[in-house]
């Protein structure tokens, strides 16, 4: 049965994924219902195993908020502590965290002012850090490319909190998306799809908690 409900969960996200960039007519309740359910155990799954990494983090978010279980999600939000950004962390792990990190906070509307200077504190440090872990790059247009995917998520973020139209935030994910697959980096694309997915739900609704 659980193998069962693993396999029926990701044939739903492949296909929420597929949707979120095409326009489609709103979903009935019956298709509401099926994506809190399927989204709602894979919160479960994935809050169990995130620990202090942010990128399992931001999925565990993604789902809850995709689940409309606001509420745990700030919980769970409330008792994680992120690790330390290890000393000598290159430009993409630098970005990776502090992006991830404020995302997190913004699916639930937590804008106290600090995901704007985190974002202001990585644009300063982008010509110090850039050039070097691109030299370094194994295979530097890959490397560049998910640069760019996550330049693009960054800028959706702070168009986010700084009340931007909502084309202007969407357009940027969009864009983030096709840098994705550029770089042929399909697990942050997929991470983004579900990150689109819950926020179109939490700019609807980011709901007291529950």
């Amino acid at each position: 049965m659980e193998q069962k409900e693993k396999i029926d969960l990701q044939a739903w996200f492949a296909g929420w994924e597929w949707e979120t960039s095409l326009p489609r007519p709103a979903a009935t309740e019956a298709a509401a219902q099926a994506r809190r359910h399927a989204a709602s155990l894979s919160f479960d799954r994935e809050r169990m195993s995130a620990a202090d990494d942010v990128e399992k983090m931001l999925l565990a978010t993604t789902c809850g908020v995709l689940a409309e279980r606001f509420g745990c999600v700030r919980t769970f939000l409330h008792d994680q502590v992120p690790a330390p950004l290890p000393s000598g962390s290159d430009w993409r792990t630098m970005l990776r965290r502090t992006i991830f990190l404020g995302w997190t906070k913004a699916l639930v509307g937590d804008f106290d002012g600090t995901i704007e200077d985190s974002i202001a504190s990585l644009r300063a440090a982008q010509g110090e850090y850039e050039r070097s872990y691109l030299d370094a790059a194994p295979e530097p247009r890959a490397a560049a490319w998910e640069l760019i995917a996550l330049y693009h998520l960054m800028a959706a973020l702070a168009q986010l909190v700084a009340g931007k139209p909502l084309e202007e935030v969407d357009a940027s994910l969009d864009r983030s998306l096709i840098s994705c697959l550029r770089a042929d980096h399909y697990d942050l694309h997929g991470l983004i799809c579900r990150l689109w997915a819950a926020c179109k739900i939490a700019r609807r609704d980011v709901s007291p908690s529950r």
